[in-house]
């Protein structure tokens, strides 16, 4: 089997085709360095916030409870992602440590009130998206000029590089 790309796409495509069937022979075609593309551009995130619109989805897409289902499929995907790598003993500088959304004016905190708010209602919990106000952002990151900001506990990082270096056999 060929894969072209050895993003985190193609490799984990990869993976999981020699999970599924571990008597297949595997080869991951990259035209420039594994990771080089959007996945190592990316920083490295693995992330459960969604790209996109998510009324736009639950409108298209099944409804408020669909939205909900695919906010927690974000979410499982992150932890999954970190399992396989600890499981099959990958050292892809992986961390799960969060990420944060910082407002650097008042409007810009009203945003992600806003944007929290969604957050609840497609489904996250206080506990995974935490409004945090100008001491507790500075607490973390000391940013003379933030008015607060969001702490969202579902994201990690994983270098894509160091993730190729293993080759696991299944």
């Amino acid at each position: 089997m060929a894969i072209v790309g050895g993003g985190y796409t193609g490799l984990w495509a990869a993976y999981f085709a020699k999970k599924l069937e571990p008597s297949l022979t595997v080869a991951v075609f990259e035209a420039e360095q594994v990771g080089y593309g959007a996945s190592g551009r990316n920083g490295g995130w693995l992330s459960a916030m969604p790209p996109g619109n998510r009324a736009t989805f639950a409108r298209a897409g099944g409804g408020l409870e669909a939205s909900r289902a695919l906010q927690q499929e974000f979410v499982a995907g992150v932890d999954a992602v970190l399992d396989i790598l600890r499981a099959e003993g990958i050292d892809a500088d992986q961390h799960k440590g969060g990420a944060l959304v910082a407002a650097h004016t008042r409007a810009g905190l009203g945003r992600l009130v806003a944007r929290r708010d969604a957050d609840l209602k497609y489904g996250l919990t206080d506990d995974e998206v935490h409004l945090l106000d100008r001491d507790e952002f500075q607490s973390t990151i000391n940013i003379s000029t933030v008015h607060g900001g969001l702490f969202y506990k579902h994201c990690a990082r994983i270098h894509p590089r160091s993730s190729s270096t293993a080759s696991p056999t299944p």
